[in-house]
């Protein structure tokens, strides 16, 4: 898409309310985890400000879809702690030998 020309002062205020949304979203976040007893800002401290604030609802399917993809992920602690399982090709390759027949064909012996 082209981008549309843009007058300085329009710019201007596009970037200071960009900034103010910013830091009102940063600053009830801060009040989450302050709450909480924490100095970090965490993703779910952003998801329960989308959730209670009016002014940020328009937020909570963005929020909370982030979320759940994050949700899944398991920590590289726990990914190291537990051994990967080979794939089917791994399993394929220690456990058979490949032949190849006249036509091409490749099949397990």
């Amino acid at each position: 898409q082209d981008v549309p020309m843009v007058a300085w002062d329009a710019a201007f205020l596009i970037s200071m309310a960009t900034e103010e949304f910013i830091k009102r979203l940063t600053q009830a976040s801060g009040n989450v985890a302050e709450r909480e007893k924490r100095s970090t800002v965490q993703q779910r401290d952003v998801g329960a400000v989308t959730r209670r604030a009016e002014e940020f609802f328009f937020l909570d399917n963005i929020i909370s879809g982030l979320q759940s993809a994050t949700a899944k992920r398991k920590p590289k602690a726990l990914q190291a702690e537990q051994p990967e399982e080979p794939t089917l090709l791994d399993r394929f390759m220690k456990k058979t030998e490949v032949a190849m027949d006249e036509d091409g064909l490749m099949y397990a012996t």
